[in-house]
């Protein structure tokens, strides 16, 4: 169940035991139907792995399609990690699209 599964995340975020990162990174690779459980399986792992998940969103951000991207981008500026700004406008100033553009100055915003 949709719910479950993000609230198995939320229970992740909570702990802040970064020993769960592995299992969060694979989830989000693996995806997932419901974009409410990538949303908080991203979120879970920015904080509990803080500065060390930003290559690794960085990375997604650059391969991901238009939805994933925004949850990502999302993920980020909510994260309010200080790197995170220099991952979001990388990915502004390399995305041609009208609508990521907005989106990476939203999460910018949010930051």
């Amino acid at each position: 169940e949709p719910a479950a599964r993000a609230g198995a995340a939320q229970a992740i975020a909570a702990s802040e035991d970064p020993r769960f990162a592995p299992l969060l990174r694979h989830k989000i690779v693996a995806g997932d139907p419901e974009p409410a459980v990538l949303a908080e399986c991203l979120g879970a792992l920015l904080r509990t792995e803080g500065a060390s998940a930003l290559d690794f969103c960085a990375r997604l951000l650059t391969r991901a399609d238009a939805a994933r991207a925004e949850l990502i981008a999302t993920s980020l500026g909510e994260s309010r990690l200080t790197g995170a700004l220099a991952v979001l406008r990388g990915w502004w100033e390399r995305t041609p699209a009208p609508d990521l553009r907005r989106t990476a100055l939203l999460a910018i915003a949010l930051l």
